[in-house]
C-alpha cells in the first residue's frame, strides 16, 4: 500500500513524531521561563506568588498577564501533546 502525500508533499503519518516532538520542546522552554519568572518575582519582592504584589497598578497588569501567559500556554501545550500522542494510536 503507497502512502498518500497531501499538498505540501509530506504524508501526515510520518509528520506526527517531529510535530510532537517540537511541541515538548516548546514546552520545556515556556515551563522553564515560567519557573525562572516565579523565581524572580519571589526573590524581588519577597512575597507569596500567589498572593498581591507590592507594584504600582501598570506592574499588576504585567504581572498578571504574564503569568496567566505562561499558565495558559502550558496548559494548551500540554493537551495537543496528550491529544496528539493519543490519536497517533
Amino acid at each position: 500500500m503507497q502512502l498518500r502525500k497531501n499538498s505540501v508533499g509530506i504524508s501526515k503519518d510520518l509528520n506526527a513524531g517531529s510535530i510532537i516532538t517540537m511541541l515538548l520542546f516548546i514546552h520545556l522552554i515556556v515551563g522553564i521561563v515560567r519557573g525562572l519568572y516565579r523565581y524572580h518575582m519571589i526573590e524581588k519582592y519577597q512575597y507569596n506568588y500567589y498572593g498581591d504584589p507590592p507594584m504600582n497598578i501598570f506592574g499588576k497588569l504585567a504581572h498578571n498577564w504574564l503569568a496567566g501567559t505562561f499558565s495558559s500556554t502550558t496548559f494548551i501545550l500540554s493537551a495537543s501533546i496528550t491529544v496528539m500522542l493519543f490519536s497517533s494510536f
